[in-house]
């Protein structure tokens, strides 16, 4: 019977918080536009210095948008009080910069989260 209690109770304690922060999200536009098979989309989680702390590259192969991604940072990267920043572009096979996320996406500190929602991109003439 003490078995089972003790078995029981490991089962339901709470799991250690990971090292790694996990930031996830999509990239999108709202432009009616197909993308070259041979693009590739780029997310970055950025610190307020200018350092790329994540990066998440994708071959897009032919897919269009939304295009998921996955930022993982190890925890300890991010200092309280500093200032983050996630941002997403899609560069075509020749490196031209097809779209691009536009404004602040900025993640909170203390609370980052774990899916930032869909982040819009435009060309990047568009203003």
């Amino acid at each position: 019977m003490g078995l089972l209690l003790v078995a029981a109770a490991c089962a339901t304690s709470p799991k250690p918080p990971s090292d790694t922060l996990t930031i996830s999200g999509e990239l999108t536009t709202r432009l009616r536009m197909a993308l070259p098979p041979d693009a590739t989309a780029q997310a970055s989680l950025t610190a307020q210095d200018g350092r790329i702390l994540a990066k998440d590259v994708v071959p897009l192969e032919g897919r269009q948008v939304p295009i998921p991604f996955r930022l993982e940072v190890p925890r300890d990267a991010i200092e309280p009080g500093g200032r983050y920043v996630v941002t997403g572009a899609v560069t075509g096979g020749d490196g031209a910069t097809l779209l691009a996320t536009r404004g602040v996406h900025l993640i909170d500190d203390r609370h980052p989260p774990s899916w930032t929602g869909s982040l819009d991109m435009l060309p990047p003439e568009a203003e």
